[in-house]
């Protein structure tokens, strides 16, 4: 198997066991640490319903990644439009259009449930978007890179925002993100599998948080914007007060499994 990032061969590393049922195989490719699955046969099992009853955090990983692009896209490209690309139900869009940002939806696999009436693909003839976002969605897709290319082609966005837990570089097998209960996950990429894609499409790479940043040039933030950044975290953190999200323990219930 040659990898879809940089086309060297990718090594089998073990086989998992997908939706308790299928015996899937893993590889991984040694020159820019890009691991994906076998090509990926189970999906139309795995989104017998479009996201995974086991994703507990899906609404505290929205109202935070709300927060941190609130935060951040004034000050990247302030213009709209922008485009969740792969946005699910939705509820990311409604969640950045109550903060004052013209956000539109776009998901192939997914009913726009929270926020109808505001689907890109009508405008997407007519309209550049400035900017686009695709949160937990790289893990998804059988060729990363292909995908970036996408996005940017049918939105003519000059930046892509998104999110994805990236690995270590080692080959542990019971690395959490791989998730075999769902069957979903299909591609994981390290920080250099990220740096490669990258310097492939002809872009930048930046780090923001847990926010990645693809762009004709990198971010850099003024000082101001720096301190406003730090007072900003330590608001959102005093916000919390001490009580704890019980995702981790819905979680275990919903699956048996231990969340690591």
């Amino acid at each position: 198997m040659r990898c879809c990032i940089c086309g060297e061969h990718m090594e089998e590393t073990h086989q998992a066991t997908l939706l308790d049922r299928h015996e899937v195989r893993y590889f991984r490719c040694p020159a820019c640490e890009f691991w994906r699955t076998e090509e990926p046969w189970w999906l139309d099992e795995a989104y017998s319903r479009a996201i995974a009853a086991a994703d507990t955090g899906i609404m505290t990983r929205n109202l935070s990644v709300a927060d941190a692009l609130a935060w951040l896209i004034p000050r990247l490209s302030p213009s709209g439009p922008y485009v969740d690309w792969g946005g699910g139900h939705g509820v990311l869009v409604r969640l950045m259009r109550d903060r004052g940002l013209d956000f539109y939806w776009h998901d192939a696999h997914a009913s726009n449930d929270y926020a109808y009436g505001f689907e890109w693909m009508p405008l997407a003839a007519t309209k550049a978007a400035s900017l686009a976002t695709a949160i937990e969605v790289l893990e998804h897709v059988v060729d990363p890179l292909q995908f970036a290319r996408e996005v940017f082609e049918s939105t003519g966005a000059e930046w892509l925002l998104f999110t994805t837990e990236v690995h270590d570089a080692s080959t542990d097998p019971s690395w959490h993100y791989f998730a075999p209960f769902s069957g979903q996950h299909v591609s994981f990429l390290s920080r250099k599998t990220l740096s490669v894609l990258a310097e492939r499409l002809g872009m930048q790479l930046s780090v923001h948080g847990r926010l990645w940043i693809l762009g004709r040039s990198e971010l850099r933030l003024g000082f101001r914007d720096k301190i406003s950044y730090f007072f900003w975290r330590a608001k959102r953190r005093q916000s919390r007060g001490d009580r704890r999200s019980m995702a981790r323990q819905d979680f275990e219930t919903i699956t048996g499994r231990p969340y690591s």
